[in-house]
This record gives C-alpha cells, sequence and structure tokens, in this order.
C-alpha cells in the first residue's frame, strides 16, 4: 500500500499580514493536514509493539513483587532454620582471658558450679567450648559454648540470674539480624515493665501481655509502651533510647559533653556526702573508668587484671580526668 503524499505548504500561500495572523494560519493548516492523515500499517506495528511493551512491563512489576515475596519469605526461613541450629549454644561475656585453651572449659565449668552454684555441672555434656573472635589486647573475648543436651542448656539459663551482681552476663546465640531487632525493642520492653505489663522476647520480637510487636511497628505502639509518654521513671534503657534520637555534630559534642558530664559528675558529689567522702578518700591515686569506651573509659574492663595499671591506658579516660578534677574542687 502506497503512502500518500504529505501536503506542502509554500511561501506563496501564506497570507499578508502580521506575524501573529500567519503564525495562527500555519498551525491551522499543520492541524489540519495531521487530522486528515490515515494510519499507516508500519504506525499501526509500532502503537501495538507499545501496547505489547506496556503489558509486559506490568507483568514483570507484578513477578518482581512475587519475587520480593518470596525472598522475605525465604529469609524468613533461613534466620529460623539458623536460630533452630543454636538452641543449645550460649555466649558467656566479661571473663577475663586465660593461657590455653583447655582452661578455657575449666573456667567456664567453674563459673557454672562456683558463681552460679548448678549442680553436677561436670555430667554435662559439651559439644564445644571456644573464645570467639582473634585475642584483643586489654579486652576480653565471649566464650561460646554448645550443650550436647538440650536440658543441660535450658539448667544453665534458667539460672542465669544468679549472675546478677557479677561481672559475668549470659546470652543466647542468636543471629545478627534478631540482636538488632531486641537492641531497638529493648526500650519499649522497659517502658512495659515500669508499666506493670508482662513483657518478653520471642525470637526478633516483643510479646507483651498476649501482643506481639517488632521493630516495624514502633511508630505505631499504644501509647503506654512509647518510652518517650509511657512512665515519668527514666531508666538507663529509656534515657539511652531518647539519647541515641538526638544527632549533634560528633566534634561539637566532644566539647559540649565534656563540659556537661563534668557538671553533672559535679552535682552528684556535691549532693551526697557519703560519695564525696568516698571520693576523696581517693587522695591523689589516678581514677579511670573501667571501660571499653576509648572516649570516656581506659580502653579496658576491670576484668583485665592489668587494668589496675594506669601506664598501660590505651583509652582517654575523660570521665576519670573529671572525677579527678572534681575532687580537685571539693578538697
Amino acid at each position: 500500500m502506497a503512502t500518500p503524499p504529505v501536503p506542502t505548504i509554500t511561501p506563496s500561500d501564506i497570507p499578508d499580514g502580521s506575524m501573529e495572523a500567519k503564525m495562527d494560519f500555519l498551525i491551522s493548516k499543520v492541524l489540519a493536514i495531521n487530522n486528515n492523515r490515515k494510519p499507516t500499517t508500519a504506525n499501526a506495528n509500532i502503537t501495538g509493539n507499545v501496547n505489547t511493551i506496556s503489558i509486559d512491563v506490568e507483568n514483570l512489576k507484578l513477578e518482581n513483587t512475587a519475587l520480593k515475596v518470596a525472598n522475605v519469605k525465604l529469609t524468613d526461613k533461613i534466620v529460623s532454620l539458623e536460630c533452630y541450629s543454636r538452641l543449645n549454644n550460649l555466649i558467656l561475656r566479661n571473663v577475663p582471658e586465660e593461657q590455653g585453651s583447655s582452661t578455657v572449659m575449666a573456667t567456664v565449668t567453674n563459673i557454672l558450679t562456683e558463681t552460679m552454684m548448678i549442680p553436677n555441672v561436670s555430667s554435662m555434656l559439651f559439644d564445644d567450648v571456644h573464645r570467639q573472635g582473634k585475642p584483643i589486647a586489654n579486652k576480653a573475648r565471649p566464650i561460646y559454648f554448645r550443650l550436647v543436651r538440650r536440658t543441660d542448656r535450658h539448667t544453665i539459663w534458667s539460672n542465669r540470674y544468679k549472675l546478677k551482681g557479677t561481672s559475668y552476663v549470659i546470652h543466647e546465640d542468636l543471629p545478627e539480624s534478631y540482636v538488632k531487632a531486641r537492641g531497638q525493642l529493648k526500650p519499649v520492653m522497659t517502658a512495659a515493665k515500669l508499666c506493670g505489663k508482662k513483657a518478653s522476647f520471642n525470637g526478633d520480637k516483643l510479646k507483651v501481655d498476649g501482643h506481639s510487636y517488632g521493630v516495624d511497628d514502633i511508630p505505631n505502639l499504644p501509647s503506654y509502651l512509647n518510652p518517650e509518654k509511657a512512665c515519668t521513671k527514666r531508666t538507663n534503657d529509656v534515657m539511652k533510647y531518647l539519647g541515641d534520637k538526638v544527632k549533634v555534630d560528633d566534634e561539637t559534642w566532644k566539647t559540649t559533653g565534656l563540659i556537661e558530664m563534668f557538671n553533672a559528675v559535679k552535682a552528684i558529689f556535691v549532693q551526697n556526702d557519703k560519695l564525696k567522702e568516698y571520693l576523696l578518700a581517693t587522695g591523689s591515686l589516678s581514677l579511670g573508668e573501667a571501660s571499653t569506651d576509648s572516649f570516656w573509659g581506659i580502653g579496658s574492663t576491670l576484668q583485665n587484671p592489668q587494668s589496675l595499671d594506669d601506664a598501660i591506658w590505651t583509652g582517654n579516660d575523660h570521665l576519670g580526668k573529671i572525677l579527678m578534677r572534681v575532687r580537685y574542687e571539693l578538697k
């Protein structure tokens, strides 16, 4: 089928008059030509191809959505299987380093027997006991241990409350995603308990009075679970939650933080005669914050026997320096 000739416009066709009148004439002619043109086979094919492509794109979008849903389900399944494989594992933290792998088992056995007072520890079956990670100066690595029998693991876990008042802490061996989720939900748990609610973790969810909440639910929590509104009592968890929401310039905070910390520490000792007496009794001794925090602390904890030697402190120990300055001003 032959393509009809395209009508042309010559200069003689354009009437005399103003530029505006000439432009109106040209526009009207172009529109008339366009309206009178019949669609060609090529144009029809292009239109059909465009429609086909549009349908393909929509199908791909649907397939992509389905793949995303399947990926989420698969990821959840993998994490669930990982949790199941770790059910018999426990992690013991803040235990000073010892020399030799054989002494790690002896250390764990001693803590379970002497500190936690668990009977028949010698009859428990351990599949693996070792320090996690590479050695780090002035820092005690966590001890990982795996029980063969689920009942032994339950016995140890149910007696973890006996470590209260010590430096030792026992944790479950959880996937990183669960650890992160629980960290974000911990202030919510604190708020719930402050308000007399029963709360506990189940995987990466927080159960409160039979209702389950995840990280995605935090923006829409009931008011009594909101750490900012639930209770007037401020615990460490709630204050940390509020503090983490404050965003400041790091360099500015290093200066402002030191000033505010000094004022806060001084207020503590000015208002408490017993604490003031205790601080002044340290005389001219060097004071250090036994923490791995390199800014406020000395870079290691008291679990490291070498922490008592200020010559090897690796941290800036700003909190210790503030304590010594307060001590000097209160003399």
